[in-house]
């Protein structure tokens, strides 16, 4: 059986290409992935059509639908959502290179990836809730636009729980 890489850190600096690195816990090799960087033009065309799309929406509820098809629309864009998010974070993670380091800078990485978890474990749970609060609203009040700030919200959802996974919490909640 093969070990998937875990991520243990990733740094992007304003003005600098960003990284992960992760460990191979069975062969202990350390890879680095260079993040790609985004197209800023395709970024602010999505953003102009989002807000083109909700305009258009605005207005529109959904109030004819009884709760339980309000709410298989939620679970179904919720999982498009989370699918969306993965699929764009390993369009936008580039392929891993071996690096070398010793035992200390390995060490080094992993209480930077302790810190980091923490943070990305808080930051997912606030996503999470808003988006399942914004999922409440839509099956209660049938507004289309709560709907499609649920199915974004999930988007990055996917996109920050490719870098967690259980044996990234294992690896980072071991002592030394």
């Amino acid at each position: 059986m093969r070990h998937k890489p875990i991520p243990i850190y990733a740094e992007r600096k304003k003005g600098d290409t960003g990284y992960t690195i992760f460990l191979d816990s069975s062969t202990k090799k350390v890879y680095r992935a260079f993040h790609k960087d985004y197209n800023q033009t395709t970024y602010w065309i999505m953003f102009a059509l989002t807000l083109g799309l909700l305009r258009v929406i605005s207005g529109i509820y959904l109030t004819q639908f009884p709760i339980l098809i309000k709410l298989a629309v939620v679970i179904f864009i919720g999982g498009l959502g989370i699918g969306i998010g993965k699929l764009l974070h390993k369009k936008y993670t580039g392929s891993l290179v071996e690096i070398f380091l010793n035992h200390l800078e390995i060490k080094e990485l992993l209480e930077q990836g302790k810190k980091l978890i923490k943070i990305e474990i808080i930051f997912i749970s606030i996503l999470l809730i808003i988006s399942l609060i914004l999922a409440v609203l839509f099956i209660i009040y049938s507004w289309i636009v709560w709907l499609v700030f649920t199915f974004m919200l999930f988007i990055i959802v996917g996109i920050l729980l490719n870098s967690l996974s259980v044996e990234r919490i294992i690896l980072l909640s071991k002592d030394g």
